[in-house]
């Protein structure tokens, strides 16, 4: 369960990033795209894929397969939830700008 879980927030981290970059004036999608990096960056640690076979008797043998070296990922996903910060940031004193 937890690589879909992951599947799905990498999905929607690609997705805060197109809209990010297609939409210039709201706020919200860095903000958005910075909390789901940080998640990605989060559960990257451990990702377990289970899988089952038959055998030649008619056995069903299932195992799980833990992946836990994945702390380049993690720190790949730190750096583009980083990146969302300067995004956002660089919005907000583009927001003052134009008021002051």
């Amino acid at each position: 369960m937890l690589e879909s879980v992951f599947l799905a927030l990498f999905g929607f981290a690609i997705f805060m990033t197109i809209l990010t970059a297609w939409d210039r004036d709201e706020i919200i999608w860095p903000i958005m795209g910075f909390i789901v990096w940080i998640a990605l960056a989060i559960s990257v640690t451990s990702i377990e894929l289970p899988y089952a076979f038959l055998t030649s008797d008619n056995t069903v043998v299932t195992h799980m397969t833990s992946y836990g070296n994945a702390a380049p990922l993690a720190f790949l996903f730190i750096g583009m939830a980083f990146v969302f910060v300067i995004i956002a940031w660089s919005r907000v004193s583009a927001m003052y700008r134009k008021v002051g």
